[in-house]
């Protein structure tokens, strides 16, 4: 086969067409700029409430370690009230919570959120006064204590 001669000589001088510009991904009209900037905001504006609500609940966090650490043994039970009391003093208004003692503070806890039974409150209220309450506290009360404790910690809703 003679090489010089491959393909029709009909072939011969022609020019290869030229291809179009290649297509721009830039949108068009102002419109879709527009709708670019508005989803741009949107998703930030969720990003913000979603990191402001994460730091919001690191008191809640925080007492859920703490509220661990007492389950597990690393920490007395005589400490349970002080932690309710800090987180509530974390997610309430001081003139709200401080001034609670006794049935006072087991109905308000029970009013934000929390299931305490009145056998298993009245705990909360001798715990931080009476030293040897720690060494008198049945395990299944510790235990419903504790549950209690979490649920309220999990469930309240604080303040905006």
């Amino acid at each position: 086969m003679d090489t010089e001669h491959f393909g029709s000589d009909r072939m011969w001088g022609l020019k290869e067409l030229s291809l179009p510009e290649p297509i721009s991904w830039f949108p068009a009209t102002e419109g879709w700029l527009v709708v670019a900037v508005l989803l741009l905001f949107g998703v930030a504006w969720v990003a913000w409430r979603l990191r402001r609500s994460w730091l919001r609940a690191r008191y809640r966090r925080q007492a859920l370690v703490r509220l661990a650490a007492i389950e597990s043994g690393a920490a007395g039970i005589d400490e349970l009230p002080e932690l309710l009391r800090r987180t509530a003093l974390a997610a309430f208004a001081r003139e709200e919570v401080a001034a609670l003692r006794g049935t006072e503070w087991v109905a308000w806890l029970n009013a934000h959120g929390g299931r305490f039974e009145p056998a298993v409150g009245e705990w909360l209220d001798r715990l931080p006064y009476d030293a040897a309450a720690a060494g008198q506290i049945d395990s299944g009360t510790t235990v419903r204590l504790i549950a209690a404790s979490r649920r309220w910690v999990k469930a309240h809703r604080a303040l905006p």
